[in-house]
């Protein structure tokens, strides 16, 4: 008994039962430490009737292209899980498109995603145990994370980017095999793929280069792999890829995209896309003015007429000025971001050397009264943004708009009259 006694005080004291009480003590401290922390899912919309409990939420910290949809269910609020089939969607405007490949209840955005809403369309995968109920969750619209924004404005505004890649399995093919590591050339004139072990200017490298076209080159996201995806080249050529990160991918496709929207999408695309035309009203209808676009579409509207009374000049009136409009709209996103090469390359691919525009800079400078006042407040409905004129660059790209739009005044007067000052 003496001998029970001794052992029994021996593993009281030891090391390995103190121990083993501390984490014991810790244990409820734990529990409410880990409840008081913020959940990091955000939860969708859901809609529909069911005989059990069913959740959509988004993991990852916000409506970014990096977050992950999750579809679950349960018989009952923290009871058994119920297996689910789903359905997945992606709401481009009000029209739903149906996501091949993916009938899991788990679903990576990417970046086909952003700008639009993900809805998910959920049953029950196994009938015969009782549950039954179609439910339809949605969420969004999502968005580029800041990260990659941040990179996708430098690589438009150096005017392209280079990306490691590497070669991934073909479908069917069998595991093994070295993957030749690849690197792709984004520019603004197209897409140029190159084996990185010859260098990207080796004599012996092998490359394939695609120009912008109305259907080349095109990036298909892998719709379950967060790192694959085909770039497809041309009718023949297609390459099966894989990204560094998922981001990566991300970046890549989208820069492509930027590329291809700003060398093949037309201006009369482009304004609207930007400017809608609002559908004509019956006679004797009352038109409401719903926002401050309509005196951007009377600007539009001038700039489309004096196109064709400027004789002797190619009719370039709505291209030059979107098209420096477009420059200071990269110059303020690469201002945000401290991005000073964008800035740099954002301003000198302004229209300076445009003769026009040189000379009626001093006129409108000294100009006053209803002229100037014209010129401005087509300035104003163009540029929703409020000026910030401590950056000398931006109000000399400003100015230099105002001494466009006030050319094209001369001409063809505005027809809105300006509130005044």
């Amino acid at each position: 008994m003496q001998t029970l006694k001794d052992l029994t005080s021996s593993l009281h004291d030891s090391t390995s039962l103190q121990r083993l009480r501390d984490n014991l003590n810790e244990l409820p401290k734990r529990w409410l430490a880990r409840v008081e922390q913020p959940e990091d899912y955000l939860l969708g919309s859901v809609r529909g009737e069911c005989n059990y409990h069913f959740k959509f939420r988004l993991e990852g910290g916000g409506y970014f292209q990096t977050g992950v949809l999750v579809a679950s269910a349960e018989a009952s609020p923290g009871g058994l899980p119920v297996p689910l089939k789903c359905r997945w969607k992606r709401k481009i405007g009000d029209l739903p498109v149906e996501i091949p490949g993916v009938t899991s209840n788990m679903y990576q955005i990417s970046a086909d995603d952003v700008g639009t809403d993900i809805s998910v369309e959920a049953q029950p995968a196994d009938l015969d145990d009782g549950h039954h109920g179609t439910v339809i969750g949605e969420i969004g619209p999502f968005e580029l994370d800041p990260a990659t924004r941040r990179s996708l404005d430098n690589a438009l505004g150096l005017g392209g980017s280079r990306f490691a890649v590497m070669q991934s399995k073909l479908p069917g093919e069998a595991p093994g095999g070295a993957r030749q590591d690849l690197g792709i050339q984004v520019s603004a004139e197209g897409v140029r793929v190159t084996s990185v072990g010859a260098g990207y200017q080796g004599r012996d490298s092998r490359e394939v280069y695609a120009e912008y076209s109305s259907e080349y080159p095109k990036v298909i996201i892998h719709p379950l792999d967060t790192t694959k995806f085909r770039l497809v080249m041309s009718e023949v050529k297609t390459f099966h890829l894989m990204a560094l990160t998922r981001t990566a991918r991300d970046l890549i496709a989208l820069t492509i995209r930027c590329f291809h929207a700003k060398k093949y999408m037309s201006t009369s695309s482009l304004l609207q896309t930007l400017l809608p035309v609002q559908a004509p009203a019956t006679a004797g209808a009352v038109i409401p003015i719903t926002d401050a676009r309509l005196d951007a579409c009377i600007v539009l509207e001038t700039l489309a007429k004096v196109s064709g009374v400027m004789k002797g000049q190619e009719p370039k009136a709505v291209q030059q000025l979107v098209s420096d409009l477009k420059m200071m709209a990269a110059y303020d996103a690469a201002a945000d971001w401290g991005e000073a090469k964008a800035m740099d390359g954002a301003y000198a691919a302004m229209s300076w050397d445009d003769a026009a525009v040189k000379a009626a800079l001093p006129e409108y400078l000294k100009s006053s009264g209803e002229e100037r006042a014209k010129v401005d407040y087509a300035f104003g409905a163009l540029i929703l943004r409020p000026p910030q004129t401590s950056d000398v660059r931006q109000a000399a790209m400003q100015t230099w708009i105002k001494a466009r739009l006030f050319t094209y005044n001369k001409v063809l007067p505005f027809d809105f009259s300006p509130p005044a000052a």
